[in-house]
């Protein structure tokens, strides 16, 4: 019995760190890179143009269609970032799995911001709970090309450089390392990337960042 109590200990252990787990590594160039991903399901969401929020579908929709109830913003949250309070960013990227069977090649035009608070909350099923939430003045336009998901094992969209996002919110006065980030994408147009819920976090997207 004693037996089995320790090994229901170290199990729990072990699943506790892998939640809270991130990686960092130094680039060639010194650039401190890290990298963060979404843990569960209050972490990524959709909302639509409704203010209805869903927090387990099993894609995110990166653009709005015409016509269509797919989502007017994605909300992303990452949690743990390692960045002291002023810390200088070099890069910040988020990158995504495709998902899906057939080719999207719709023009799509999206604008990502940040949520101006120091350490966000996670989402919640809750109507306009993403659309409320403060920008941050810096955004980034991103027109992706067209995604192939039949290829979502060997190629990872990645966003343009984040970093002026990332920078804002680590220049706040009450920015605490081991803060929250969020990321809100909106825009029009079609590509899908698969959710925590739709592959969990191996799949989810990842947010990494350098830094000087």
């Amino acid at each position: 019995m004693a037996a089995q109590r320790l090994l229901a200990f170290f199990c729990v252990v072990v699943s506790t760190f892998a939640v809270v787990a991130t990686s960092a590594v130094r680039a060639d160039d010194g650039a401190a890179k890290s990298t963060f991903t979404i843990n569960r399901s209050e972490d990524d969401a959709e909302e639509g143009s409704d203010g209805t929020v869903d927090l387990t579908n099993e894609d995110l929709d990166l653009g709005q269609l015409s016509g269509f109830e797919s989502a007017a913003r994605t909300g992303l949250r990452f949690d743990g970032i390692g960045l002291s309070q002023g810390q200088k960013i070099k890069r910040a990227f988020v990158q995504f799995t495709m998902e899906g069977y057939r080719i999207k090649s719709k023009p799509t035009r999206l604008i990502i911001h940040a949520e101006l608070t120091a350490n966000p909350e996670p989402f919640e099923e809750e109507k306009h709970n993403i659309s409320a939430r403060k920008l941050s003045e810096a955004s980034v336009a991103w027109s992706p090309q067209p995604w192939d998901p039949t290829r979502a094992k060997d190629e990872k969209p990645q966003t343009p450089d984040l970093s002026q996002l990332i920078q804002e919110l680590a220049d706040q006065k009450d920015w605490e390392e081991g803060n929250a980030i969020v990321l809100i994408i909106s825009g029009d147009g079609e590509r899908d990337a698969v959710s925590f819920d739709g592959g969990g976090r191996e799949a989810a997207p990842m947010l990494q960042i350098e830094t000087e």
